[in-house]
């Protein structure tokens, strides 16, 4: 089983990262900009991981994302769900969407008495590139895939 910290932090970029996926030689840069629609969810061990999002990208190399994340890490655990927001940098290099979090802020919706068990605001490495492989991207669908749990996730263009 992956480490909570690792699994969170992983795929709460997952879908940042996602919605930036740019198909080498058949998309433009334009396809990329936008708003974007994205859902992760991960089952693994009696517990999951779910993150939906909406994340803009800017022409300037920005990006600004918020979201909605379910958890339940296990029987002995509660679900928690909270909102998120962030903002970064996001950049392609060879068929790799690479993505810096310059900005990560939690608001636990359910079990507040968790947040102070669990810093998930610095569980998140800031400044920090993070890379995911490009899939494909058309004028409304972008596919990438990361080494968390080795499949593919997928957005769709608002």
């Amino acid at each position: 089983m992956l480490s909570p910290t690792k699994l969170i932090s992983t795929l709460l970029i997952i879908p940042f990262l996602a919605c930036t996926a740019l198909q080498a030689n058949t998309a433009s840069r334009a396809d990329m900009l936008g708003t974007w629609a994205c859902e992760v969810k991960i089952v693994e061990e009696g517990g999951f991981f779910k993150v939906e999002s909406e994340d803009y990208y800017s022409d300037d190399g920005t990006s600004k994302g918020t979201g909605i994340m379910t958890m339940k890490m296990g029987p002995d655990f509660p679900q928690v769900t909270y909102n998120y927001s962030a903002e970064g940098t996001w950049k392609i290099r060879d068929m790799q969407l690479i993505e810096t979090l310059t900005r990560f802020e939690v608001t636990f919706v359910s079990h507040p008495e968790i947040e102070k068990m669990v810093n998930l605001e610095s569980s998140m490495p800031l400044n920090q590139e993070d890379a995911a492989e490009i899939i494909e991207l058309t004028s409304s669908m972008l596919t990438l895939k990361t080494d968390v749990d080795g499949s593919n996730h997928t957005c769709y263009k608002q």
